[in-house]
């Protein structure tokens, strides 16, 4: 028998010859060079009062839990009960454009959020009961994230300038709620980036990272009388979607124009060149680019993004593009969400399982689900039900299809495929494809299950094989095939 692994997943490179794999749906890479599954969304809350547009997360200085979820008109807090309560400013509405989405960041135990549309809102965690207006001279902002001592902002408007796309602000030192005029004593200021186009993300920490359309900046603070000074990492290399960003500590992931890159703020690195950048293209609907959603999950070093595919049949993503990161290696699931989120549930006792339901067996989530620990972190999906999911259901059906190889002679001679062996455990079923000549369509057998001792029958008679196991049911680790086949002659 001849073992082909399962491979990393390229289509972006021709089938014949290919040693890794042409489809990877459903699935997941692991750091071990194999596949894991990927699960199916579980709901643990209510439902949201209206589409999410934006989802996160804190902690009080007592390490309670807040999660919060914005809509076009709300912003709303998750309960231990798993319903939503409004904490919109005022009781009133807000008025999120339909290009706009609500971005959060947290300065301290103060949760900030803004949707460009209205003033910049601020919620202090476990202190206040409802959302309220930022501070003083404070624009209306796009996009938000904390460096160092200063809540920033970029994308900005206000009553003086207007909209101002590639501006970046900042607060005063150490205090986001406070006056936001300009002034060298409190170091509040404004930076117009001078190349790059429109502002298209920020990414916080020790450091601050800004996405330009066309540019990457590194944002680096210098004291006064400069505050900040701003350096072109990238030239000519931007961010096409601002969902697209998402950062696990100084590794920061994001989609250009030409493909998938990576930043650590001092340089930038493809991640997806000659893998799949040429395919996501053509996967992706171009006019469905504002409502990705990225999300990191550094328990399991995967980058997510949800998008809406082009073959989409409702308005919302229905598939997820995960990347290894350290494995280096992509996968693509189907699930539909309308945005990632990482969020902590509230604090629970068992006692208060009671006025959450009437009965275990009327439990939103079993026992054993995340959604009864205390301050867990959540890293999954508003869904389409308006529901905060966890991928933690049942493990999605997975396919996976092998590069085309000549089994005879480099091609000169036939082969026949006798028996395939799958090395994974779960429900499998294997089917051949095979054709005589490049220039034919590849015609796909009958899938077929394996005998007792493991191996499925075939007598798959052709020069090229290539070869599709579907995976189901509860399994753990994909690693390969064992193929069996004697060369046949002939030409």
């Amino acid at each position: 028998m001849t073992f082909v692994p399962l491979a990393e997943w390229l289509p972006d490179q021709a089938a014949f010859g290919l040693s890794g794999l042409t489809t990877a749906l459903n699935c997941v890479a692991a750091a071990g060079q194999h596949y894991e599954p990927w699960d199916a969304l579980e709901p643990v809350s209510d439902a949201l009062s209206a589409a999410c547009l934006g989802a996160a997360s804190g902690k009080d200085n007592d390490g309670i839990g807040y999660s919060f979820a914005g809509s076009a008109a709300a912003i709303e807090s998750l309960q231990s009960d798993g319903t939503w309560s409004d904490v919109t400013n005022g009781g009133g509405a807000y008025t999120t454009g339909t290009e706009d989405r609500w971005r959060f960041a947290q300065f301290g135990t103060l949760a900030i959020a803004t949707n460009f549309a209205d003033a910049i809102q601020k919620f202090e965690l476990g202190a206040d009961a409802a959302f309220d207006d930022l501070g003083t001279n404070a624009p209306k902002a796009r996009y938000a994230a904390v460096v160092r001592d200063f809540l920033v902002v970029a994308f900005t408007e206000d009553g003086v300038d207007g909209v101002v796309r590639n501006r970046v602000r900042w607060c005063p030192i150490a205090n986001p709620d406070g006056d936001w005029a300009i002034s060298a004593t409190t170091q509040a200021d404004f930076q117009d980036v001078a190349t790059g186009g429109g502002a298209v993300g920020l990414v916080g920490g020790e450091f601050g990272i800004v996405l330009m359309e066309g540019s990457l900046y590194r944002m680096s603070y210098a004291g006064p009388p400069v505050v900040f000074q701003f350096d072109e990492i990238a030239p000519s290399r931007g961010c096409a979607a601002a969902g697209s960003v998402a950062t696990d500590g100084r590794l920061s992931i994001f989609l250009s124009e030409d493909g998938f890159y990576s930043t650590d703020g001092q340089s930038v690195q493809p991640i997806g060149a000659g893998k799949l950048d040429r395919w996501f293209a053509g996967d992706v609907d171009p006019g469905a680019y504002g409502q990705m959603s990225a999300l990191m999950d550094p328990t399991r070093q995967i980058y997510m993004l949800a998008y809406r595919s082009a073959s989409a049949t409702t308005t919302a993503n229905d598939s997820l593009l995960l990347y290894n990161w350290v494995a280096q290696r992509w996968t693509v699931a189907r699930a539909m969400t309308e945005t990632l989120c990482s969020m902590l549930s509230a604090s629970l006792d068992l006692e208060d399982l009671d006025s959450i339901s009437a009965s275990i067996d009327a439990l939103p989530a079993s026992l054993d689900s995340r959604q009864w620990i205390s301050n867990a972190r959540y890293r999954g999906a508003i869904d389409t039900s308006h529901k905060l999911a966890t991928f933690t259901g049942d493990p999605l059906e997975a396919t996976f299809e092998t590069g085309e190889a000549a089994l005879g002679n480099a091609g000169a001679t036939r082969a026949m495929v006798q028996t395939v062996r799958p090395i994974v455990d779960g429900t499998r079923t294997v089917a051949l494809g095979m054709r005589d000549d490049q220039a034919d369509a590849v015609v796909w057998g009958t899938a077929r299950s394996p005998a007792r001792d493991g191996c499925c029958g075939f007598r798959g008679d052709a020069r090229f094989h290539r070869a599709r196991l579907t995976v189901s049911g509860d399994w753990t680790k994909a690693q390969g095939l064992d193929i069996a086949f004697v060369a046949t002659g002939g030409s």
